[in-house]
């Protein structure tokens, strides 16, 4: 009890450290709450948190042994090793044999040639020692460590492919950051424990097994009373092995949440950092990672009570064998021969169990690793990813039949009810209906993503559930409303489901022909030219904006696409899709992040491509879909009608007609004409693209009540008096002229495999060429180093000093010499029981010292391995947080997962578990080395200058190849896991297009990367390993020649002879073992170095400090200011860009997208600091303004929100804290957002758990939620970045009313392609490639004809084949 309260106390201290750190905030405005009402719903939050998914395809492994079966044909060079090491570990029994019988011998002759020729012949043994020691050292390390990378490869391919294969509900199960850790932590402890643990345990093995043996066979009573401990030792460790199995899985659980945090926050920085929420993660991080601390450290008390218990029985217990052969010896039942071989026998069998012992507490945490990963490998999938029935000419009949479906993560709510619908092939059908109402439910049951609980769907006759899937992706095609782009150039994303489907096609036909030749599969696959990708991004209108790129279509984008505009990745999407040609086309709001420009455009292309093709389209806007053959309405998972548009329109009682005349009706006010005779708007289209300042200052109060807006609900896009009539861009894959040079190159480098596009160079990360800035991380835990160090020192000087008394025995048994060589007889009355037992005596009190160094040496480097972990990842997180938003535009996620697992791992295990282990080891050396030359100079300087000859050259060796390969290892291992963190993100994306095998062979090229440098690597180090071996035991053989020479000459006692060999032979086992475990200490050297790139990176714009204001009055600057993205900063994104905001004014930002409007929403939030210019807020340049002070004060609603995976009420209270709120008032804020209904609808209403990015919500109630959540942030300042677009026209009519309330008296900005949406605002800025074309309010705009004007027209004839939209401009007022 004591001990878990000194553990919090240290985690309390820290919790100060870090509220320390951050400056002291101005607490939200405090609200009357309910006490009782946050207790329950915190109770209920941590119920939630512990809730686990039942999981009916988990194969519930509950051991490790299943591990065995993927060892494949590496049992052969496991066992191979295990044996080479068990031989190395027998060379000290044989030692001591040999050994003895020399001291046996030196005893019974007093004849100077039979001695020398004894000598000679032992030395001639050790000869051959020396060369098994090589081979034993060589083979060993290199069989094992070889079988280690390539079992732990294989492992990781497995994990990764299992992971790959499963059906998309595990994904809305499972946690990505737990996916990962496994994958890099879990694996990682499994290499260590066949790389290094099995080395130690096959070397201790054949010491304690053979030393047990032979000491039998010597003495066979002295032998069991020697090893009494084994019994205690056994049921030690089998309580001990319990109790950490259990705090192991529950320490696994602990860790794998506190990386689920890392990768959840990591990825929605923006987010958090626009509602200061760095803090508040940080706190939570802190939290988790302390909780796993805390069961690290109670399992390491456990482990070192334990292991101390032992090691105090070990050598209590040889006290109590020699008080015993003394006895035997002076009875002369046991000659003088045997006595010095059990001495040996028994203490390197001890010895060896200890080594064992030690090795324990890693295996254990290993194999509650290993079964995790194992019950992933195992998974059989509900939904396979590929096999099944295939269709020879796929015509696109689907059919649902009493359909009923429920998402795994809600079995509770039930999406789809009875639902019954038949498409015929070739035909357009359209879903419309509320969010949340099933449409993209259908989406994904026809994508087979997810199967009916019952009822059938068919494709073409055929049960879609016996159709293969990975057939079934490559004829469907999809464009979703949150498209998803991979980390490489815009090329590769285009082609991405074409290159998926030739290298499905490629391995197919090979696998049906070995010796088909490259021309006939060239002639199969489908061509994917330079040519053909520009004419599809042509019709997806995304060319002219990527040809606009330094590096045109070669241009690298960041993890998710994130240095794009929603609308931008949008038509990459669409592009990807058009060239795919699908025979099924799925449109999930597939035009939704569009301008009306683009919009037009690509609704023609698709329209073009919809043609005999079946397309099922999800869409708000009617007008996008009125052409449709059908039109489904849903609600609740059922349809409510379907037909036609006309039909449907002319049913004046219908559902649709009433959402058609909502949306008609949202906003209706009526339009005016333009009026070239305005005084104040006689502009010409130059002067427009010029307007003065005073525009935007302009009396806007002139908008009367009764102005009439436009009554469209389509897309804004920048279009001024140049625009030309639209150009109808054919979908079809024409051939284009003949491509430049240049081009050419570019086309070339297009070639390259998926995972050669490079990182964006981070120019401000700090030069870190050391690892030792690292221990300035530990902070006051630094000072368990030289506990364990001493403890670990300690228990390696044991054995050395337990050979001091050897040596003493030795001198009392054998009978010294004169300087003739003669032996002395013993004195008269000489007791050798009396003398051996006074030795004894000694060895008790070595127990009783060892013991304590046991506890030191074990507790305090486990508790400095859970602390330097805790610590480490405390501080990267903390300053992770606090980086400008460009470091995460240039950063891929799944690296900095990477590191914080992995790299993380190797620190805390190579700085304090391996770093104890070697300075046990060395400590064995020193001092064996330094007891020798107090006892025979002459042998032992020999012995100890080819013993630092050979250690140096093996350093050299390791250093210039060793780290060299162990280099290579970490970068293509982060590779790897950037690929996995980046597939399981999006994996709905890899899925839809087939591209599992693809995936997989990228994972596998990086992994086996990794494996042929750690094999490098591993190659030299046994070499080196094998030399140094060699080397010494040879040395040990000169020595042991020229010792015993001395002694037969009578200048050297017996002892000086036993105790040099023998302090010599432990010196080599140190060393020996110290050696293995230096590769684990490098790799910690190595990791150091990622680790402080992201703990010691200094942020370029600061997370807080700074000037503040009182209140924020909402004057808004922009003056003169040029801006490129860190990501791309050779794309000036806006130049010389003036703007100017009035307190309590709405200003609206329309623009085609990549304009800059939501460039401008990120320059106010400070996530970027411009390259020249300004940015003020009430006068006070935003650089030199406190940021979190400016983030409390700024509310934002963005186009695609980031939830967070926790309950419902926790994400709308997430900017404000939970405990500064009232239940009432949530709810009050959900029901103004529209939210509050369907969330009333979950099993646990507000206390739902959403999901990793809120999967288990549709877009438009995530929205809504986060509308819910600004609405509570109660902001001076509100940034709506197309805060509407997800939503529902019913659902949008309310919000919208809510948002015009939250806006009175704010300042606001609104990004919106919708004019409907901000045609009441007080100034409008059209903007175009980062300037302002026009500026005004809606009237003036209007009125001027120019730009807007001609965007509103568009905005009125797009879709106006639809009689009940057509409104006629005219001026009334």
């Amino acid at each position: 009890m004591t001990q878990d309260t000194g553990v919090v106390e240290i985690y309390k201290e820290e919790a100060q450290e870090i509220s320390s750190a951050l400056p002291n905030q101005s607490a939200p405005q405090q609200i009357d709450s309910n006490p009782s009402v946050s207790a329950v719903v915190e109770e209920k939050i941590a119920l939630a948190d512990d809730k686990k998914f039942i999981d009916p395809q988990d194969p519930n492994i509950k051991t490790p042994f299943r591990m065995l079966l993927l060892i494949g044909w590496d049992w052969i060079l496991l066992i191979l090793g295990v044996l080479s090491f068990v031989g190395l570990g027998i060379l000290p029994i044989v030692f001591f044999f040999v050994l003895g019988d020399l001291i046996g011998a030196l005893s019974d002759t007093s004849d100077v040639e039979a001695t020398r020729a004894v000598v000679n012949s032992t030395a001639l043994k050790m000869t051959y020692m020396a060369i098994g020691a090589f081979f034993a050292a060589l083979f060993g390390k290199a069989l094992l460590g070889t079988a280690a990378q390539r079992i732990s490869i294989r492992t990781k391919k497995y994990y990764f492919h299992s992971i790959v294969k499963q059906e998309i509900g595990f994904f809305d199960m499972k946690s990505t950051g737990n996916m990962i850790k496994t994958l890099s932590e879990d694996i990682a402890k499994l290499t260590t424990v066949i790389d290094v643990d099995l080395m130690n345990i096959s070397q201790s093995a054949g010491q304690s097994i053979f030393g047990f043996i032979m000491a039998l066979i010597t003495a066979y009573d002295v032998g069991l009373l020697g090893f009494t401990s084994l019994p205690l030792m056994f049921i030690l460790i089998v309580f001990s092995s319990i109790m950490m199995d259990l705090l192991s899985k529950r320490s696994s659980q602990q860790l794998s949440k506190s990386v689920s945090t890392v990768n959840e926050v990591m990825s929605s920085m923006r987010t958090v950092r626009s509602m200061a929420g760095e803090e508040k993660e940080l706190k939570r991080y802190t939290r988790e990672i302390g909780a796993a601390g805390i069961t690290g450290t109670i399992s390491a008390f456990i482990n070192a009570i334990s292991s101390s218990l032992i090691t105090f029985f070990i050598w209590g217990a040889v006290a109590l064998a020699f008080w015993w052969a003394g006895k035997k010896l002076e009875a002369g039942t046991l000659e003088v021969s045997s006595l010095i071989k059990i001495w040996g026998f028994v203490i390197i069998t001890v010895t060896g169990a200890q080594a064992l012992l030690n090795n324990i507490p890693s295996i254990v945490k290993s194999s509650s690793s290993t079964v995790s990963l194992l019950n992933v490998i195992y998974r059989k999938p509900a939904i396979p990813y590929s096999g099944g029935e295939k269709i020879d000419t796929i015509r696109g009949h689907i059919v649902f039949e009493n359909v009923t479906f429920r998402y795994p993560s809600r079995p509770k709510v039930a999406v789809l009810k009875n639902f019954t619908l038949d498409m015929q092939p070739g035909k357009s059908v359209a879903l419309v209906g509320q969010s949340g109402s099933g449409k993209s439910t259908i989406v994904g049951l026809v994508e087979k993503w997810y199967e009916p609980e019952e009822g059938t769907i068919t494709v073409d006759g055929v049960d879609l559930k016996t159709i293969d899937p990975m057939w079934l992706h490559r004829h469907v095609g999809i464009v979703s409303q949150e498209p998803t782009l991979f980390a490489t150039t815009i090329y590769k994303n285009i082609t991405y489901a074409i290159d998926t489907l030739n290298f499905n096609t490629r391995n197919e036909l090979k696998k049906q022909n070995p010796n088909i030749s490259e021309e006939e599969i060239e002639a199969k696959l489908i061509p994917s030219s330079q040519e053909i990708v520009e004419q599809a991004a042509k019709s997806a209108n995304a060319h002219d904006f990527i040809i606009k790129l330094p590096e045109g279509y070669n241009t690298v984008l960041g993890e998710r696409g994130v240095s794009l505009s929603g609308g931008q990745k949008q038509r990459i999407a669409i592009a990807r899709s058009v060239l795919q040609n699908p025979s099924i086309l799925l449109l999930d709001e597939a035009t939704s992040a569009l301008d009306t420009k683009s919009e037009s455009l690509v609704q023609d292309a698709l329209e073009k491509l919809m043609v005999n093709r079946t397309t099922i389209v999800v869409a708000h806007r009617l007008t996008t879909v009125q052409n449709c053959d059908m039109i489904v309405v849903m609600k609740q998972g059922v349809v409510v009608e379907k037909g036609t548009h006309n039909e449907l329109i002319n049913k004046t009682n219908g559902y649709y007609n009433a959402l058609a005349t909502k949306q008609k009706n949202f906003g209706k006010k009526s339009t005016l004409t333009p009026s070239q005779s305005s005084d104040s708007l006689s502009n010409n289209s130059s002067d427009e693209a010029s307007s003065s300042e005073s525009d935007v200052n302009s009396d806007n109060s002139a908008t009367s009540a009764t102005q009439k807006p436009l009554l469209s609900d389509q897309t804004v896009t920048t279009i001024d008096a140049s625009v030309q009539p639209n150009v109808v861009i054919e979908p079809q894959l024409t051939k284009t002229k003949k491509i430049s040079k240049r081009r050419a190159k570019k086309n070339a480098k297009n070639k390259q495999e998926f995972a050669e596009a490079e990182d964006i160079k981070d120019v401000h990360a700090p030069n870190i060429r050391s690892f030792l800035p690292i221990f300035t991380l530990f902070g006051a835990d630094i000072l368990s180093m030289p506990l364990f160090m001493f403890g670990a020192a300690g228990v390696g000087a044991a054995p050395l000093v337990t050979m001091l008394i050897f040596g003493r025995i030795t001198n009392k048994v054998v009978p010294a010499r004169n300087a003739d060589g003669v032996l002395i007889p013993f004195p008269p009355g000489y007791s050798l029981s009396a003398a051996i037992s006074e030795e004894a005596s000694y060895v008790a009190i070595i127990a009783a010292a060892a013991c304590v160094c046991q506890f030191l040496n074990n507790f305090f480097s486990n508790f400095a391995s859970e602390r330097f972990a805790t610590r480490i990842k405390r501080h990267m997180f903390k300053n992770a947080v606090q980086q400008e938003m460009g470091y995460f535009d240039i950063t891929k996620g799944g690296k900095i997962l990477s590191i914080f697992s992995e790299d993380v791992y190797n620190i805390k295990d190579g700085f304090t578990i391996r770093l104890a282990t070697v300075a046990q080891n060395l400590s064995q050396f020193i001092v064996g080395v330094i007891l020798a030359f107090i006892t025979s100079w002459q042998m032992s300087i020999i012995m100890f200058f080819v013993s630092l000859a050979t250690s140096f050259l093996t350093i050299c060796i390791v250093h210039a190849f060793v780290l060299h390969y162990q280099k290579k290892f970490i970068k293509y291992s982060s590779n790897s896991m950037v690929t996995a963190s980046e597939v399981m993100g999006a994996i709905r994306t890899v899925r839809s297009m087939a591209g599992e095998n693809r995936e997989m062979k990228r994972f596998d090229q990086d992994a086996d990367r990794a494996m042929i440098a750690a094999s490098m690597g591993n190659g030299f180090m046994s070499a080196s390993f094998g030399i140094v071996l060699f080397c010494i035991w040879a040395v040990t053989a000169l020595a042991q020649w020229y010792g015993g020479n001395l002694l037969a000459d009578g200048v050297l006692p017996a002892a000086a002879l036993t105790q040099v060999t023998g302090n010599m032979t432990f010196a080599i086992m140190g060393l020996s073992l110290a050696m293995i475990e230096f590769s684990n200490v490098s790799k910690g050297f190595q990791s150091s170095i990622s680790v402080l790139k992201i703990a010691k990176r200094k942020a370029q714009i600061p997370l807080r400090g700074g000037k503040t204001l009182p209140s924020i009055q909402g004057n808004v600057e922009l003056e003169n200011v040029d801006f490129a993205y860190p990501s791309r900063p050779n794309v000036i994104v806006m130049k010389n860009f003036s703007l100017k905001i009035t307190k309590g004014q709405h200003v609206a930002l329309v623009g085609e997208s990549g304009s800059g409007k939501s460039t401008i929403t990120g320059l106010i939030e400070r996530f970027y600091d411009p390259l020249q210019g300004v940015v003020k807020i009430d006068g006070l340049d935003l650089k030199e303004a406190d940021p979190e002070w400016l983030h409390r004060n700024v509310a934002i609603v963005t186009q695609e929100p980031v939830l967070f995976a926790t309950t419902i009420r926790k994400n709308i209270t997430y900017a404000v804290g939970d405990e500064n709120v009232t239940f009432e008032q949530v709810t009050d804020a959900a029901k103004a957002a529209n939210a509050h209904d369907f969330i009333m609808s979950l099993p646990d209403n507000y206390d739902t758990m959403i999901g990793e990015r809120g999967v288990s919500m549709s877009g438009g109630q995530k929205q809504r939620v986060a509308i819910a959540r600004a609405m509570l942030q109660n902001a001076s300042l509100l940034l709506l970045d197309e805060a509407t677009s997800a939503l529902d026209t019913e659902a949008e009519s309310l919000v919208q009313a809510a948002l015009d309330k939250l806006m009175v008296g704010r300042t606001t900005i609104v990004i919106a392609h919708r004019l409907t949406t901000i045609q009441d605002c007080d100034v409008i800025v059209v903007m175009r490639a980062g300037e302002i074309v026009e500026i005004g309010n809606h009237k003036e705009l209007i009125a001027k004809g120019g730009a807007y004007f001609k965007l509103a027209q568009k905005q009125m004839s797009f879709g106006s084949d639809d009689p009940s939209s057509k409104v006629t401009m005219s001026e009334s007022d």
